[in-house]
């Protein structure tokens, strides 16, 4: 996957190119999912978001049943972690079952609920004077 974002004040746009290769699904398909993934959030506060993502694969699995992945939700950015609280209509979580193997309708909505936290290992001073 390439990502591709660029802010613009509040508003990040952001578009995510993949490939995606899979043993998985019907045998009559080679395995090979190309497509496009796209985000824009807008921040509303300094500590919270909203955002819309969503992916189009151009050769998916099932064409007769697929359905393109389209999520809604909030971010809330803490002082070390991200909690986002999402609407989503895919089943699947991974992106890599995601993408190429949705058929959930647009009326089957689930909610979710991530965590995050950016670790940093780098070597930095308040480590060097705990030594």
């Amino acid at each position: 996957m390439l990502l591709i974002a660029r802010q613009f004040g509040k508003f990040t746009f952001q578009i995510s190119p993949y490939y995606i290769f899979s043993l998985r699904g019907p045998v009559t398909h080679n395995g090979s999912f190309f497509g496009i993934g796209y985000l824009i959030r807008f921040r509303v506060i300094p500590i919270a978001a909203i955002l819309v993502e969503g992916a189009y694969t151009f050769n998916p699995a099932e064409p007769d049943y697929y359905v393109p992945t389209l999520a809604a939700g909030v971010n809330f950015v803490t002082g070390g972690h991200v909690f986002s609280i999402r609407f989503v209509n895919s089943r699947a979580l991974l992106h890599n079952f995601a993408y190429p193997y949705s058929t959930a309708t647009f009326s089957d909505l689930r909610f979710s609920f991530y965590i995050s936290r950016v670790f940093s290992f780098g070597y930095t001073k308040k480590a060097q004077s705990l030594q």
